[in-house]
């Protein structure tokens, strides 16, 4: 089997282990929000799922984003990359794709329109976006800020990539003294 094609098994692995995860905390917290009542009420898992999903890809899409190896960079750095990439398909595409649902969300405004009119549909519809938006943007923050140089989260991003504090390469990686 070529490096191609176990990279890309690995890949598939880490979405699905990804999604079942995120599947299984979608349904844990929908049910730990649901009031069993129907309509509005009802959904209220739903849209927890889907705003802290979006934050949630915000910020590993941001992290990792900036935590990319530079130009000419050191095999500790490769390595940290494709680390990084690992982690957003286990992470991103994998859990995040699963907790969220905007297939259940169209779902739910089909069901729930029967329950309480347009209004409140709309209403529930626009507040699932527009709160989705904006903590999607305050992940990208968050993950923007965790990835600085110094920040507990790079350091130990870093560390685990073969990498010193603020982002130099550990000589042992690159066949030097320590």
């Amino acid at each position: 089997m070529g490096a191609g094609t176990l990279n890309s098994v690995i890949g598939a692995l880490l979405v699905f282990t990804g999604g079942l995860l995120g599947t299984l905390a979608r349904w844990l917290l929908t049910d730990a929000l649901s009031t069993g009542g129907g309509g509005l009420a009802g959904q209220w898992g739903l849209l927890a799922a889907n705003v802290l999903g979006a934050g949630l890809l915000g910020f590993v899409s941001a992290f990792f984003q900036e935590a990319g190896p530079a130009a000419g960079s050191s095999s500790s750095a490769r390595r940290g990359s494709l680390l990084a990439g690992r982690e957003k398909l286990l992470l991103g595409t994998g859990f995040c794709g699963a907790f969220t649902s905007y297939s259940a969300l169209a779902g739910a405004v089909a069901f729930i329109n029967d329950d309480v009119g347009a209004v409140a549909v709309l209403g529930y519809f626009a507040a699932t976006i527009v709160l989705g938006v904006c903590a999607a943007a305050a992940g990208i923050a968050a993950g923007r800020a965790a990835s600085q140089p110094g920040s507990v989260t790079s350091r130990s991003v870093e560390q685990g990539a073969g990498q010193r504090p603020g982002g130099q390469p550990d000589q042992s990686d690159l066949g030097g003294g320590a």
